[in-house]
């Protein structure tokens, strides 16, 4: 319903500033003696009638375009809160995992100083990415880096939680475990 309203102030916009402009500029010539001819009031009303019609279609215009940005905007705010809560509890997600992504975050967040190398195209990275454990430096690059999300080393004891004891204690002593066999 309000999709119609706007466009048909959208497309009285034209109107709205020529009946607008024309009306301001010929009231303000009767009112200074811009014209050799004055009209009197009675016959000025009408002019001044199309002339706030004009104003209206004008402030219905703007009224209408705030509307719009208001909305996009706030859908945006949304969007971002969304993202945020998403990121903030990453670390509640950790049953949507495998136990070989468990394990790949476990070694991780126990060797801090080691730089993650890998491709995005392929697991465990695909998943961690999607998921919001790990991000990809570069979405083009077959084999890059990756930033790995804060939580996963606040919060690593979780990741103890869901691993047997003879992998918590061993893994992180071994090589990545997405270099081999699991």
């Amino acid at each position: 319903m309000f999709d119609k309203v706007f466009e048909l102030i959208a497309k009285s916009t034209r109107f709205g500033f020529a009946l607008a402009f024309a009306g301001t500029v010929f009231l303000a010539g009767n009112a200074y003696g811009w014209w050799p001819i004055k009209l009197p009031p009675e016959n000025a009303s009408y002019i001044i009638y199309a002339t706030l019609l004009g104003y209206g279609i004008l402030l219905a215009a703007g009224l209408a375009n705030g509307f719009k940005i208001a909305y996009a905007l706030l859908e945006l705010l949304f969007l971002w809160l969304a993202k945020k809560r998403r990121e903030r509890n990453v670390m509640d997600r950790l049953d949507e995992l495998t136990p070989r992504q468990i394990a790949a975050l476990w070694w991780i967040s126990q060797n801090p100083t080691i730089l993650i190398h890998g491709s995005i195209h392929q697991d465990p990275f695909k998943t961690l990415c999607a998921k919001g454990y790990l991000y990809a430096t570069s979405e083009k690059a077959e084999a890059q880096g990756f930033k790995v999300h804060k939580q996963v080393f606040k919060k690593s004891s979780r990741l103890a939680e869901r691993l047997p004891a003879h992998i918590v204690d061993q893994l992180p002593r071994q090589a990545a475990p997405w270099l081999a066999a699991f």
